[in-house]
């Protein structure tokens, strides 16, 4: 017997993740979520979303990190080849955290080349 697929309105999908209605439309807006809309308009999320939201949920709460990150975050899995092993919100981190101070000690540098 297969497995039937769960959908759920906005309501319940905000129920069931504790990320209000009006969140998960910003998220939309932003190019984070994709709902699929009825022919009413009215917004019908899946398992998969669901997953999502609880993902970037976690990456802007308890991760700390920005919309902007978490799109790319998000991009750089969809574009992995590879899924052998998951990306790591730490990594990737870590790898703008290298830049940023990349970027200040070079800045730093042509500073003390003017003295």
């Amino acid at each position: 017997m297969s497995e039937s697929k769960k959908y759920f309105t906005i309501g319940q999908l905000s129920r069931n993740t504790d990320v209000p209605g009006y969140t998960l439309r910003y998220w939309e807006n932003e190019k984070l979520l994709f709902p699929v809309r009825k022919s009413s308009g009215q917004r019908i999320y899946d398992e998969k979303d669901e997953e999502l939201v609880f993902k970037i949920k976690d990456l802007l709460y308890s991760k700390k990190i920005r919309i902007e990150g978490v799109k790319k975050y998000l991009k750089a899995g969809k574009n992995k080849k590879n899924n052998d092993y998951p990306l790591s919100p730490e990594v990737f981190i870590e790898t703008n955290l290298l830049k940023v101070i990349k970027r200040e000690i070079s800045g730093i540098l042509e500073l003390l080349e003017k003295l």
